[in-house]
């Protein structure tokens, strides 16, 4: 495989949380809208923490470990997502704490359009980089990656857009974040409903603009002015900036922002129609 087609670099947006104890994975399993316990090895999945109402909260991922459980979410988010979590504690044996200053992520890009995260110690996954780097493997940026998950069509949820949007909305469904086969957890009933009642009506779009990246949580308009999308995040691309959008399903319509910059819909890499059980 030529070098010229591979690419990794270090991620600094996440923050890392592990979760340890007897009942970790149970615990997990009845917070988070994947299936938790289906997870063998050191496999990964990218789930959402709801609310109540069925709102993410936080969008997280979980990696099954020897010892537990790490979790991969904005290091924004971190102190608010571990005191939320642990009100629901109670007598569970489960651990949760702060390990963002001893892990680190790392972006890969490996030819033939594979692209993955890897999660290691910090010391230790700064000199694989390095050398890496040396071998003749290309840098990627933090930028690049960022713009690769919005072109992948995967979800991210700040401080300002947290509570926002339903899981469904983010398209948490349609990417393996969401079992309509597994127990109760926060927000399962209200999600449960619009699923089987096919109720999802506005959901995650890509958008590409001549413009500056848009803020999450951005309000975008219609030609008449009308409130029509809302920014879950966005980057900035070779030719202005491209960014995921929860927009109405049907039809979509070039979208304005309060500057008057235009955005235009754009393909996803997977389809908006949901598996129905």
């Amino acid at each position: 495989m030529d070098n010229e087609t591979r690419a990794t670099g270090l991620i600094s947006r996440y923050g890392f949380v592990r979760a340890s104890g007897v009942d970790a994975g149970a615990f997990l399993q009845s917070q988070f809208s994947a299936d938790i316990a289906a997870l063998d090895g050191e496999q990964t999945v990218l789930t959402g923490w709801h609310d109540p109402k069925g709102r993410v909260i936080c969008c997280i991922k979980v990696v099954r470990k020897q010892s537990g459980f790490w979790m991969v979410l904005p290091s924004a988010l971190i102190d608010s997502v571990i005191s939320g979590l642990k009100r629901y504690i109670f007598r569970s044996r489960v651990d949760l704490l702060d390990i963002s200053d001893q892990l680190a992520a790392a972006g890969v890009l490996s030819g033939d359009d594979g692209r993955y995260e890897v999660y290691a110690p910090a010391s230790e996954l700064a000199t694989r980089v390095a050398r890496h780097h040396d071998e003749g493997i290309r840098k990627l940026t933090e930028a690049e990656w960022e713009l690769g998950d919005i072109r992948a069509g995967l979800p991210e949820v700040y401080p300002a857009s947290s509570g926002m949007f339903t899981g469904q909305m983010l398209n948490l469904d349609l990417i393996g974040g969401i079992s309509f086969t597994k127990g109760c957890y926060p927000g399962q009933e209200i999600i449960a409903r619009s699923h089987h009642l096919g109720r999802v009506k506005r959901r995650m779009q890509r958008y590409v603009s001549a413009g500056p990246a848009r803020v999450a949580g951005e309000d975008l308009r219609n030609n008449d002015g009308r409130r029509a999308g809302q920014v879950v995040r966005s980057a900035a691309s070779e030719s202005g900036s491209e960014s995921l959008v929860v927009t109405n399903i049907e039809n979509p319509i070039t979208l304005v922002a309060q500057d008057g910059v235009t955005l235009e819909p754009a393909s996803l890499p997977y389809l908006l129609a949901p598996a129905r059980d």
